[in-house]
């Protein structure tokens, strides 16, 4: 027995995701909404500086740092590479800010407890 699937229909092609033209009433025109204007990200430049320098010059804990319920780092100068690494990469990008989050959370986890 040969099963045949029919593919759904995309997305694109559907019906309500399609602009559709508004008639302006005064012109008899019709006119494409206009696009919403995207903010350009804010970069976190000075704050990455700050803690590269901050992780330059003080003493890495060797032992596993636990940040929070979530979060234990096991090797933190890897941890702190490859976050500095993304960060870099994606500087401004809200999506990328827990990485930023985290660098802040280990620095205030090392100036307790040192």
């Amino acid at each position: 027995m040969i099963m045949v699937f029919k593919p759904k229909l995309l997305m694109h092609n559907r019906p309500e995701t399609v602009k559709k033209p508004v008639m302006d009433p005064l012109s008899q025109k019709s006119t494409l909404p206009e696009p919403v204007e995207q903010q350009k990200p804010e970069r976190w430049d000075n704050q990455l500086t700050e803690l590269e320098n901050y992780f330059a010059n003080t003493t890495l804990p060797e032992q596993p740092v636990r940040l929070n319920q979530c979060t234990t780092v096991t090797n933190v100068p890897n941890f702190i590479a490859s976050h500095f690494a993304t960060l870099n990469a994606n500087n401004g990008k809200r999506r990328f800010l827990p990485f930023l989050d985290r660098l802040q959370e280990l620095r205030q986890h090392i100036v307790k407890f040192n």
